[in-house]
Order: structure tokens, then C-alpha cells, then sequence
């Protein structure tokens, strides 16, 4: 599960941006001309009335904007967030609620009074909340996109809610977001001499008797990085014993449950321990025999597959 603490966590527009004001104006909420507007990182966008104020913000693995109607009365955000697996009912809602009591900067009396699984995979939760002893509600719509938590709340005085409810839904259905600028964004190169890939921007790097470790914030994912230099090239009878030999000395990640050639020509292994399985990938180029692993939990191996995959994809193994 991502990290609930760094949701959203030390935003500049927790400072920058006023909060909602509740007043007695029954002048509805202007939603007129229409703009598309994009965040800086370009990781999302959508459209939103042209005389909305806007905020944005940024961390390495985050974007957010926060929106607010000229008269303070009413407020949308966007959010999108790296994700390193597909989310549980269970996992989903709690999420959303906290994503969204940090985005509204823990207001008081904060309750959610209703969630629902949509059929397009939504998680919609309903809250209430008071600041100023005024009463607020809202709503927020949150997906788990491959790579990518996405969310777009938005809330207002309780006594104009029905209204701005019904007069943002095209804004929020219209809100989008760009899995090219994600992978740019929220992945940096880790490299070494015989390896290079794609791994989370604000996951770190440790060295380790195995190889390089890079946990996940929440801890329930690490991928490793080995390599061991050869003194020849090896043909595919060999290589294939080195790999098994690699695979037991690496004893730690568990037993060895199945060893696969594929057709990329590298090997696939799989290791099972107690609660966890470990996915892992061996090639050789230059001399250099190198496997990328991901140590999961094991009873959701498969909603981390999205993730593997893609961290996979950019597996590039050789001397520079």
C-alpha cells in the first residue's frame, strides 16, 4: 500500500491558498467559459471555468492544482500520484479518505458519509466537514490507473452543495491523465556499470550484500538490482547455470519456485517466502550477468504486475 503520510504531505498550497468562505450570496457558481488547463508537470489536465483561481503544486512522486470559484464559495483538485499496484476495495476507500482530508488540510469534524465502487472502477466517498463553524460537503472521485494515482475532489458550502455539485460534473469527468508524462515525471534513472532502469523518483537507493535495494515508502515492495561480472560470454547451457547459480546465492529472497526462458532471451525466476514472492529477471551482455528483481507481498503479486512491468521495460543491461 502507498504511504498515507506522504499523501499530499508539506504543500506549498497549504499556505498560498485561502480557505473556502461560506456567505449568504446566492448568486450561482460562474462555470461559464470553459478552458483546458494543464499542470506544470503535465501529468494531467482538465477543463475548468476560465475565471477559477488556480494553485499549483509539486513534490518528486506528486502533482497537485486546487481551484477556487471568484467569490471563495466553492473549490476543485486534482491530484495524481506515482502507484505501485492496484488498489483493494479495502485499500481504495481508506485512501480516498485520507487523500482527501489532506488535500482539505484537515478540517474539522471530517466524515465520510457514504463510498461506492463504481462500475468503471471509481472510488467515490462522500464527506462532511465544518471549518469556521460552517458546513461543508464534497465529494471525491479517485482511480487506480496503472502507475498512477489519480483524484479529483471537490466541495463547497453545505447550503449551496446540490448546485455546485450538479454545475462541476463536467469539469471533473473531463479530468485526464497523461501516462507518458507520468513515467517522465515520477521515474529517474538508477544505473550502474552493467545495469540502468527506470526506478520511482523519490525512492532510495541502498547498497546491500545482495545488490542495490530501493524500498518503496510504505515498505511492502523493494526492488533489487544485481550484477556479476563473467569472464567469458556464456552460451545458453551456461547461462542458464549461472543464473541458477546466481539464484542460489540470493538464497535470502526465498525458494526458487520456477525458472523461465523468455523470448527477449532473458531468464525469468521466481522465488516464494512465507508472505512474499519475489519476480525477478536475469540477462548478460559485455560480460556481465545482471537480474532485476521485485519483492512483493505474495497475496497481491498480481496487482503489482502493471508496475513490474513497466520498471521492466526499462531493464537495459551492458557496460555503458
Amino acid at each position: 500500500m502507498i504511504d498515507h503520510r506522504r499523501l499530499a504531505s508539506g504543500w506549498l498550497i497549504l499556505s498560498a491558498l485561502a480557505f473556502l468562505a461560506a456567505c449568504s450570496n446566492s448568486t450561482p457558481i460562474d462555470v461559464g467559459n470553459p478552458i483546458e488547463v494543464a499542470h506544470n508537470t503535465k501529468t494531467f489536465s482538465l477543463m475548468m471555468p476560465a475565471s477559477w483561481q488556480q494553485v499549483q503544486d509539486k513534490a518528486s512522486t506528486e502533482s497537485v492544482t486546487v481551484f477556487t470559484d471568484p467569490t471563495r464559495r466553492a473549490e476543485l483538485i486534482a491530484y495524481t500520484g506515482l502507484l505501485d499496484h492496484r488498489l483493494t476495495d479495502d485499500e481504495g476507500f481508506k485512501i480516498a479518505s485520507d487523500l482527501t482530508n489532506n488535500l482539505l488540510r484537515h478540517p474539522d469534524e471530517y466524515v465520510v458519509t457514504d463510498r461506492q465502487r463504481r462500475s468503471d472502477g471509481a472510488f467515490v466517498v462522500k464527506v462532511a466537514y465544518s471549518r469556521n463553524q460552517q458546513k461543508y460537503l464534497g465529494e471525491a472521485v479517485l482511480f487506480d490507473n496503472d502507475l498512477t494515482l489519480s483524484a479529483v475532489i471537490y466541495d463547497s458550502a453545505e447550503s449551496i452543495w446540490p448546485q455546485v455539485h450538479d454545475a462541476l460534473q463536467p469539469f471533473v469527468t473531463s479530468f485526464k491523465v497523461d501516462p507518458t508524462y507520468v513515467q517522465g515525471t515520477y521515474f529517474a534513472p538508477v544505473e550502474n556499470i552493467g545495469y540502468a532502469f527506470a526506478g520511482p523518483a523519490d525512492w532510495q537507493p541502498q547498497n546491500s550484500s545482495i545488490g542495490t535495494l530501493i524500498h518503496s515508502p510504505s515498505g511492502r515492495i523493494t526492488i533489487i538490482a544485481v550484477q556479476r561480472p563473467l569472464s567469458t560470454t556464456l552460451d545458453a547451457p551456461a547461462l542458464a547455470q549461472a543464473t541458477l547459480s546466481l539464484a542460489r546465492n540470493m538464497a535470502s529472497l526465498g525458494k526458487l519456485v520456477s525458472s523461465e526462458q523468455l523470448p527477449d532471451g532473458r531468464t525469468k525466476l521466481v522465488f516464494e517466502r512465507s508472505q512474499h514472492q519475489v519476480i525477478g529477471y536475469v540477462d548478460q551482455k559485455d560480460q556481465i550477468l545482471a537480474g532485476l528483481l521485485f519483492d512483493v507481498p505474495l497475496e497481491q503479486a498480481d496487482a503489482y504486475q502493471p508496475f513490474i512491468d513497466f520498471v521492466y521495460s526499462t531493464f537495459v543491461t551492458g557496460k555503458p
